[in-house]
């Protein structure tokens, strides 16, 4: 669709679009009929030549297929390096970031970031009370290791009793007890047990010696 999109235009695409949907309303159509429509209403009507056929019948995806371009990450990644050298906040604009800028930033923040720069990031952004299950467990991870648990340690317990999923759950404990905190992960872990599900217990069994 983007390459069609491309090649006719954003206007001339959406229109195509709206005009296929009245169409169609309240109906399905097989592959072949659609070959048929697009070609029509699309591509003869506006003199465009495309392979349609190649892009839905042929392996693969074709020589000529759209290559996404973003900044967005390198831009996060320039702006993580200004925070880590300066505790600057002022150019840090994450204000509309993606979960997954957020998470692309703090997995790239040093294990050695220290308590300062940690509590200026929690205190402008409330990381550790994220409501996204995939910052929660980068940013407990992270603050494990730069030794900023202590000052959050009722959110990561809250959060490793509450949450059982082993991708999110296994590295936390492993955090732990690389960072000389086996006994706390082993005391989550007995209250938190019996709500995981077997695989992830297996796991955590022979991590903790359970």
């Amino acid at each position: 669709m983007k390459s069609l999109e491309q090649l006719a235009g954003r206007k001339t695409f959406d229109a195509f679009l709206s005009q296929y949907f009245k169409d169609q309303a309240y109906k399905s159509i097989q592959t072949g009929q659609f070959i048929l429509y697009a070609q029509e209403k699309l591509l003869k009507a506006n003199k465009l030549e495309f392979d349609l056929n190649k892009w839905i019948y042929t392996t693969g995806l074709p020589a000529d297929c759209p290559v996404p371009q973003s900044d967005r990450f390198e831009k996060v990644e320039e702006q993580m390096n200004a925070f880590v050298a300066k505790n600057d906040l002022k150019k840090l604009e994450a204000k509309d970031w993606s979960a997954q800028e957020w998470i692309h930033f703090i997995k790239l923040l040093p294990r050695d970031l220290s308590a300062e720069h940690m509590e200026n990031l929690d205190r402008s952004f409330n990381l550790s009370n994220s409501r996204n299950t995939e910052i929660q467990a980068v940013w407990y991870e992270l603050a494990i290791y730069n030794g900023y648990s202590s000052n959050i340690r009722e959110s990561i317990s809250d959060f490793l009793i509450k949450v059982g999923r082993r991708k999110y759950i296994s590295p936390l404990y492993n955090a732990l007890k690389e960072t000389d905190q086996y006994e706390l992960a082993r005391s989550i872990y007995s209250k938190a047990r019996p709500n995981y599900h077997s695989i992830s217990q297996q796991t955590l069994d022979q991590m903790l010696d359970y």
